[in-house]
């Protein structure tokens, strides 16, 4: 699995339950704030590692032009409780 770019971990003062965090939300927030565009780009195949506190996200950010996400790679965040 390629991994295009890893943000590492992001300190948050919410609690990080599974039950309660809305990784979707967080993700979108995040890039956002980074600058990145999801006017023409979609946050995709999210997959999630939850432990004490913490979720690995794998995803995929994709520009609505590529015909197949299938062979873009995947980025990389961690979020976790301070």
């Amino acid at each position: 699995m390629e991994i295009k770019k890893d943000f590492g971990t992001v300190y948050l003062e919410t609690n990080i339950n599974k039950d309660e965090f809305k990784v979707f939300n967080r993700l979108s927030q995040f890039m956002k704030d980074n600058g990145y565009d999801l006017n023409h780009n979609d946050i995709c195949n999210i997959d999630n590692t939850w432990s004490d506190e913490q979720v690995d996200v794998l995803f995929k950010f994709v520009h609505y032009s590529v015909p197949s996400i299938v062979t873009e790679p995947y980025y990389k965040i961690t979020f976790k409780k301070k």
